[in-house]
C-alpha cells in the first residue's frame, strides 16, 4: 500500500500497489524532480531536503516530521520531535 502526504497530512491511498523499492533492484536514472522520458517537464518546486529511510513511518510521525519542517524553528537534522527510523 502506498500513501502520499502533503505537509503531514494524507492525501490518497493506494491499496493496489504490490513493488517494495527493494524489489527494483539497480537503478540508474535516480532524480528528484525529474523523469526518466525526456518529454515530461522538471518538477517546478523546490526540495532542498530529502531523506531515505529504511521503513516506513506512521501517519502520526509523518505529521510530526511535517510540523518540524513547517515550523523552521530548527532544521529538519536537529528538530528534537524528529522520529527515528527503526533499524
Amino acid at each position: 500500500m502506498g500513501t502520499p502526504y502533503v505537509d503531514g497530512a494524507v492525501v490518497g491511498t493506494n491499496t493496489d500497489m504490490t513493488i517494495w523499492p527493494a524489489s527494483l533492484g539497480t537503478t540508474t536514472q535516480d532524480w528528484i524532480g525529474r523523469s526518466k522520458c525526456a518529454g515530461d517537464p522538471y518538477l517546478n518546486a523546490n526540495s532542498n531536503v530529502f531523506n531515505i529511510y529504511n521503513s516506513a513511518f506512521t501517519g502520526t510521525q509523518v505529521a510530526t516530521l511535517a510540523s518540524c519542517v513547517a515550523g523552521r524553528t530548527t532544521s529538519w537534522g536537529t528538530c528534537s520531535t524528529r522520529p527515528k527510523a527503526s533499524p
